[in-house]
């Protein structure tokens, strides 16, 4: 009896999806007869989740390789990014490791080639960053970048194969700011993917805390900051009328962006 209810359950489940959030599962999980099938009655190949994932960002993100190839042969976007994470479709298959789907958006225009090359040097994917490095082109900043996030991921094959692409050391956060100008910064700010967060100013040093961890900040310049102990990691404060008003935090492919809440 208790086997034929979950059977029942599971079936009244299936049978109020969408066409659209079958599409969108059959990608993530890899289903590529289903997807063929999908896309055969008509299934709009951008249908959209929540949080403004495709079939095909699905599929990139987890490693679904021919899923992905056949997205993109059918014009699926490859420049799509998700509106919680703020990241782009290239940089979460970089996450992933896969380097044929990373390649396969490459081929088909997908921007974000440093945001793949900074979570490759991350994760100390090696076979990802070497493809990155000898099919782009990557500024000297853009190479710090991945250099730091290696060092900051104790990854040192990865370091030593950036710095031989040409990576140095970045630019420290040692900018040296007001104590008036700091005191405009400390203050309560929400937005996601943190929610709420909260800026403290003590003996001069600001502090970014989030979700039980307090980081202290560094200054690049009077309203770009980054985090000390992993400074491409950067922030910036907007500033209006003499009051900071929000917090932009690049992240893989777009800016989180945190409001400041009045009152705290």
């Amino acid at each position: 009896m208790k086997r034929l209810l979950i059977l029942f359950c599971a079936c009244a489940l299936a049978q109020t999806e969408t066409p659209e959030e079958r599409l969108l599962t059959a990608a993530r999980t890899g289903d590529l007869a289903a997807v063929k099938l999908l896309l055969e009655k008509g299934v709009n190949i951008e249908s959209k989740s929540r949080y403004g994932q495709t079939p095909l960002f699905f599929a990139a993100r987890n490693g679904r390789e021919d899923v992905v190839k056949l997205l993109l042969a059918k014009g699926a976007n490859p420049n799509v990014s998700d509106n919680f994470y703020k990241m782009s479709m290239l940089a979460a298959a970089a996450d992933k490791g896969n380097v044929g789907v990373v390649k396969a958006l490459l081929e088909k225009g997908a921007q974000g080639a440093a945001d793949a090359l900074e979570m490759a040097a991350y994760r100390g994917s090696a076979d990802m960053a070497s493809m990155l490095l000898q099919t782009q082109k990557f500024t000297p900043v853009e190479l710090s970048t991945a250099l730091q996030a290696a060092e900051q991921a104790k990854q040192p094959g990865m370091v030593d194969l950036l710095k031989k692409a040409g990576a140095t050391p970045g630019a420290k956060p040692d900018f040296k700011v007001s104590a008036e100008r700091l005191k405009l910064y400390a203050g309560t700010y929400k937005g996601d993917p943190f929610g709420e967060v909260t800026v403290t100013l003590k003996d001069g040093i600001l502090f970014f805390n989030v979700q039980g961890r307090s980081m202290e900040l560094g200054a690049f310049d009077e309203e770009t900051f980054g985090i000390v102990q992993s400074p491409q990691q950067k922030m910036k404060f907007v500033v209006s009328d003499g009051k900071a008003t929000e917090i932009r935090v690049p992240m893989r492919g777009a800016d989180a962006v945190l409001k400041r809440v009045e009152g705290k």
